[in-house]
């Protein structure tokens, strides 16, 4: 086993030098602005991250027994809920506007029925994977907006034909990066 991962990850190390070394060739040959690549995984990773944090805040308060459970872990658990499936569903309506409220509500009620579902003997284990998701999208969210403003990158489909802005992910470049979005709001 420890052979195949050193061997995946050396792989990878090979893909990330070389990625990095023609970054600017492959975002100029897959995110143009006309053929729609780099669109459709915006808007994919967009409602991916947003149904996986509602399916994790619905682990945290579904899988609880409500005639068992202390009143502060409810209410502490239910607005963990309520808070995390509206930031999904803020996530998701970003992207998608009026298609991604009635794709929000179709999900919540969707999931919140599945994980009704789940037998009690699992609840437990479930509700830990719930309580990590809901854990790992919310500090992944504060590295990602803490990082932006020192490494962050125009959008290569927002520059399209003004390569000057283009940087490598590895320098810092936040000043750029915040003075181009400033200006496009």
């Amino acid at each position: 086993m420890r052979k195949i991962y050193t061997t995946i990850g050396l792989i990878l190390l090979v893909c990330l030098i070389i990625a990095n070394y023609y970054d600017l060739q492959i975002d100029q040959a897959l995110l143009r602005e006309d053929n729609g690549f780099s669109y459709f995984f915006e808007y994919f990773a967009a409602g991916v991250i947003g149904t996986v944090i509602m399916i994790g805040s619905a682990l945290v308060f579904w899988t609880l027994s409500f005639s068992e459970t202390k009143p502060i872990v409810l209410i502490i658990s239910g607005a963990v809920y309520v808070l995390w499936s509206l930031v999904g569903v803020y996530w998701i309506h970003d992207y998608f506007y009026g298609w991604g409220l009635v794709y929000s509500a179709f999900a919540i009620i969707l999931i919140a029925y599945l994980v009704r579902q789940i037998p009690t003997s699992l609840a437990q284990r479930y509700r830990l994977a719930g309580i990590g998701i809901v854990l790992t999208t919310f500090f992944a969210m504060m590295v990602v907006e803490g990082v932006k403003s020192i490494f962050g990158r125009v959008r290569f489909h927002s520059m399209q034909d003004e390569f000057v802005l283009f940087t490598y992910w590895y320098k810092i470049n936040g000043e750029r990066y915040l003075s181009f979005v400033t200006e496009k709001k």
